[in-house]
């Protein structure tokens, strides 16, 4: 094919013992920060794990260090929080709804309430989620906005002058001094330095035709000469594949963002698939691959990678360069996720749009039909942004639809098919289906959105001084309604580029949104201007379609020639209810041409201002406070703002909890915190509410044992609103803070009450209490406690005959809620620890070991008052763990390689000390394999039920039992008929293998020893046959053991005296159960032996 234009294209350019750490927890649906599930302490917890197991660290913008730990089949989640260097004492607050968590330094929340802050920078779960955790990344990514360019000169950066900022990528170990350098102010309350005025997360982004060009009209604009000649349209995306036969010649300038070696050539496919959509022309296909301007030329902009990701700067500086390099249309078929329009990469195409003109077309997302769901940076009000239809022209289901979060202006504008589209496929990729050597088949609003950046190309050359408001205007008021679809889901409809580039009459304004606030005394009048570029007068009959409550002040208008005309616009707020209406404002022409302009009209609920007057315990102002209204029917949160010496939260007429935390400086007396609040106010009117720290009154606990030394104290509210469990909690590790609580009437409508964790602890001893006051908080809040009827256990941690360190986390959870809370008290390896803890029918604990030799997760479990039990940690024989969840025809296997020895324990998933490989085979074949095996894909398995072996090989170099572990597990899987995905449970058994040994952890030479085996994860009947093997010289040779069933999956065996031979025990145990299932596992130096008489032992 002969392309008119076009050039050969080129390459260019340990928490603080002071510290202080605020809690604040609303929880969601199933949110928990409690680690394991329940089991009582009478019965035997041999519960099997299940996936979902991780250890996290993230590293926030002040430098403090947040550890995140997914516990107990992942239901659960513990936080806990450790100051950065010089911020020993530093407040924090943590809000969780579900399994979301955000962290937040007492010093940031001023800047985080007046904007300064992005909340992302805190958003725990969000960071790890983006691959922003300290495993995965040394930096943080920040984008800081200033007047002053000289304030942003620390470090390499990339400048970004659409909106006055520079990204940095901050190495974490420099966090806190960067934090320093742009606040000012006391230790806990900083300002922002002079110059900055915005700190963003660089957030990540992600990449989000045979028939489809001629669907939208475009062969109709080519027979009339449009074809996109002379426009430059730019592609930021994954790159391009310039060898490509449709896309020879196509790209004039090009520019890599990502830092690949390969400059701008696409290792994904989505850039040339996109590419190809806007200006692709084949030569090998007679034109049926043709692009929608087949003549425009690209400018290429890299700012994805090959895995279809990037950073909000990269696209940032993709905008910058294209709109220099004079592009009118820049397509954006990337979204970082739902957005407001008040995001960074949101707010460059608003100022880049405003400056230099060019329209930026950008993806809707592919969130499908819930409302509130187009993506960022599709959300600025600039952009033409695009959902996606299928060839029938119904809106895809996976269309993100409007309106905008948060003003419920309208979005998307447009659509345009995106389902099936064949296009360019790069060389080496395989993303979509094939269609022949070089096409392929992709769905999503990223093809949709080439469609119409195609449209505004074509459009461009026809009229080139137009700007990109006028571009748009046209584009959105030809476009052809899909019938009975909302217009959130589609705005004016599929794109129509005939219509487009022959019709004369636009409005000005390509969409209206109106917003009426509450009590809606006055309707909304906005303005409408109707242009005609022809040469005659055009006579408009102007109707809204969708609703009554908008109406216009005249229902015929005459467009003079090359000339406008206004028309008013009013949106009647009574009766329309609260959710926001779409509407159609058409006119149509004497020739039947219709000019389309939809609608967002959002009328405000009901809603009232709620005044909080605020006082520490001196009567001033607090420097820091933690207040949260929470709606008792829905469970919505609302946090206010800063109005003078008030807060102020504008919320729905309803009933709320008001919850708050109330700091007071050091003065006559210690710093204090008081928790504050009232449990039930009805707002039906503006409500003005005094939470007033000095009628609080202290908490203390009155133990009968207090020389053991006082660790933590954890104040909270406990509560359920809206059938779902709230804490609101302050965590002070510093025994001088004082404590109080502000006593509430009686509450008799909902679970409520006051409740204090108090951790003691030292070298011998711990305690750890959680103390109820239940339906309110009384007028005197402090609690009594005496050692007599609390639990007691004799906790007996085994180490390999080293001493190492570690610590021994304990948390509590109330009813089962899923919220839990505790601390950690340093251990002795090997050592022993008497434990005493508070005990209930509404309790459960659990425990987390953490040392040198590894991680270890213990089974909840409910205490009984004043009986006395004894648990193990991390005894031998270590042995594997397996969870397993079949999802179609791929198995996902979270595998604990070295897990201790007591029923319910398992070890780190995560491969830290460990490593290893797993290995699916069917036939003695290998199906799939990994070398990840703490979190394992093992894809290619059968549809029909098949058998298979999984193998599994652990080793640990740096210890000295149980270096090395290999086990394999047959078994039969098919896929899932009812559910998409099901756990393996019965075939993936696991068998343990413990003695009565001490913490040393050493094996006698001299005489025999019992072993025990028990057998996990099977029904006990199942089992059908179990033997026990022993080497004593490395797995040269084995002798089967005598043994013998006990019942329950249970099975006794001697170990005969070793001798003098070797120095360690490997164990193998082989296990059968009734369908055929079977598992073998091999345990080298499983035990090591006492020293040789006159000798020591081999380690």
């Amino acid at each position: 094919m002969h392309r008119y234009g076009k050039r050969s294209g080129k390459t260019s350019a340990s928490i603080g013992a002071a510290a202080i750490v605020l809690t604040a927890t609303l929880v969601s649906g199933g949110g928990a920060s409690a680690v394991g599930l329940s089991a009582p302490a009478d019965r035997t917890p041999t519960g099997r794990p299940e996936t979902g197991e991780a250890h996290d660290k993230v590293t926030l913008v002040t430098g403090d260090r947040v550890r995140v730990d997914r516990l107990s089949k992942g239901r659960v989640t513990a936080v806990s929080v450790e100051p950065g260097p010089g911020r020993e004492g530093m407040v924090f607050t943590q809000w969780r709804s579900g399994a979301s968590v955000s962290v937040v330094p007492a010093d940031a929340l001023g800047l985080l309430d007046q904007g300064v802050l992005d909340a992302r920078l805190f958003d725990v779960t969000g960071l790890l989620r983006a691959g922003y955790d300290d495993r995965s990344r040394p930096t943080v990514p920040l984008i800081v906005q200033s007047d002053d360019p000289g304030v942003l000169r620390r470090g390499p950066g990339r400048e970004l002058p659409s909106i006055g900022a520079r990204a940095l990528l901050e190495p974490k170990s420099t966090t806190g001094e960067f934090w320093q350098s742009v606040t000012t102010g006391s230790s806990q309350t900083r300002v922002a330095a002079p110059g900055i005025t915005r700190i963003w997360l660089d957030g990540r982004v992600a990449a989000d035709l045979d028939l489809s060009v001629p669907q939208i009209g475009a062969p109709s604009a080519w027979q009339a000469g449009y074809s996109g000649q002379g426009v430059r349209t730019a592609v930021l995306d994954t790159g391009i594949d310039p060898t490509h036969p449709d896309l020879v010649d196509a790209v004039t300038q090009s520019a890599d963002f990502t830092d690949n070696v390969k400059g701008v050539r696409d290792g994904n496919g989505h850039g040339t698939h996109v590419a190809s959509i806007v200006t692709g022309g084949s030569s090998t296909t007679s034109g049926s691959y043709k692009g929608v301007a087949p003549d425009s030329t690209l400018l290429v902009g890299k700012v994805l990678d090959d895995e279809g990701f990037g950073s909000e700067s990269r696209i940032i500086a993709g905008m910058q360069w294209a709109t220099d390099n004079g592009a009118r249309v820049v397509n954006m078929s990337l979204g970082s996720g739902p957005g407001n329009g008040k995001d960074p990469m949101s707010l460059a195409v608003d100022r880049l749009t405003a400056t230099t003109g060019a329209l930026f077309v950008v993806a809707a997302g592919n969130d499908g039909p819930i409302g509130g769901k187009v993506s960022a940076p599709g959300a600025a009000t600039a952009a033409l942004t695009v959902g996606a239809i299928d060839r029938d022209g119904s809106v895809a289901p996976f269309s993100s639809t409007g309106p905008r979060l948060g003003d419920q202006a309208l979005k998307p504008e447009l659509t345009a098919p995106g389902v099936a589209i064949a296009a360019a496929r790069a060389a080496g990729t395989h993303a979509g289906t094939p269609v022949g050597d070089s096409h392929t088949r992709l769905s999503g609003t990223s093809m949709a959105t080439p469609h119409v950046a195609g449209a505004a190309a074509l459009l461009a050359q026809q009229h080139p001084t137009w700007r990109a408001d006028r571009l748009k205007a046209a584009l959105i008021g030809t476009a052809e309604p899909t019938p009975d679809t909302d217009v959130f889901a589609q705005g004016a409809g599929r794109v129509e580029v005939t219509r487009a580039v022959t019709q004369n009459v636009f409005a000005e304004q390509s969409t209206l949104s109106l917003f009426s606030k509450w009590p809606h005394t006055s309707p909304v009048v906005h303005p409408l201007t109707y242009r005609n570029d022809g040469d005659t007068p055009e006579s408009l009959d102007l109707r809204v379609e969708g609703t009554s409550a908008i109406t216009l002040d005249s229902t015929h208008v005459t467009v003079p020639a090359h000339g406008t005309v206004d028309v008013t616009v009013t949106f009647t707020a009574s009766g329309t209810g609260q959710a926001p209406l779409g509407a159609i404002l058409l006119a149509t022409g004497t020739n039947g041409r219709t000019v389309r302009v939809p609608i967002s009209a959002h009328a405000e609920s009901e809603m009232y201002d709620v005044t909080l007057d605020v006082r520490d315990r001196n009567g001033g102002l607090p420097q820091t406070s933690a207040v949260r209204l929470v709606d008792l029917r829905s469970g919505e949160s609302f946090r206010p703002t800063r109005a003078g010496d008030s807060l102020v939260v504008r919320v729905p007429k309803g009933r709320y909890g008001v919850d708050a935390m109330i700091r007071t400086p050091a003065g006559t007396d210690a710093a204090s915190w008081t928790v504050a609040g009232t449990p039930e106010v009805t707002v039906a009117r503006n409500v003005s509410l005094a939470l007033d720290a000095r009628a609080g009154k202290p908490v203390t606990v009155d133990l009968d044992n207090s020389t053991v030394g006082l660790r933590v104290r954890r104040l909270a509210v406990a509560q359920t609103i809206a059938g779902v469990p709230q804490e609101g909690e302050i965590t002070a590790t510093d025994p001088k803070t004082l404590l109080y609580a502000v006593p509430t009437e009686k509450v008799t409508s909902r679970s409520y009450s006051l409740v204090m964790r108090e951790f003691r602890s030292d070298a011998r001893t711990a305690y750890n209490l959680t103390l109820l006051h239940e339906g309110g908080i009384p007028k005197d809040p402090s609690y009594r406690v005496r050692t007599r009827d609390l639990a007691e256990v004799r906790t007996r941690i085994h180490g390999d005959n080293r001493s190492v360190s570690g610590s021994l986390s304990r948390m509590s959870e109330l009813d089962e809620s899923g919220l839990g809370s505790g601390w950690f008290h340093d251990v002795a390896i090997p050592g022993t620890t008497t434990e005493y803890f508070s005990a209930g029918p509404r309790m459960t604990w659990s425990g987390y070991l953490q040392s040198d030799a590894g991680d270890e997760t213990g089974p909840v479990t409910r205490y009984a008052p004043g009986r006395r039990t004894v648990e193990t940690w991390n005894a031998p024989a270590f042995s594997p763990i397996v969870a397993s969840t079949r999802c179609g025809d791929a198995i996902h296997a979270e595998l604990h390689p070295f897990s201790a020895s007591a029923p319910g324990h398992t070890g780190s998933a995560t491969a830290g000390p460990w490593t290893g490989r797993v290995t699916l085979l069917r036939d003695d074949l290998e199906v799939s394999s990994s070398d990840t095996p703490s979190s394992a894909e093992l894809g290619g398995l059968l549809s029909g039920p098949a058998r298979y072996t999984m193998r599994l090989e652990g080793r640990r170099d740096k210890a000295v039992t149980a270096t090395r572990v290999r086990a394999e597990w047959t078994f039969v899987s098919s896929r899932p008929t009812e559910q998409e995905c099901v756990k393996e449970v019965a075939p993936l058994f696991a068998t343990r293998l413990d003695g009565d040994f001490g913490t040393d952890d050493l094996l006698p030479r001299d005489h025999p020893s019992v072993l025990r085996m028990t057998v996990e994860g099977t029904n006990a009947a199942d089992v059908r046959a179990s033997t026990i093997e022993a080497s004593f010289d490395e797995g040269t040779t084995w002798r089967r053991l005598t043994s013998m069933p006990v019942g329950g999956g249970r099975f006794v065996a001697v170990l005969p005296p070793p001798g003098t031979g070797g120095d360690f025990v490997a164990l193998r145990t082989t296990t059968h159960d009734s369908a055929g299932n079977t598992m073998t596992q091999i345990i080298e130096r499983a035990y090591a032996l006492s020293p040789r008489p006159g000798g020591r032992s081999g380690f």
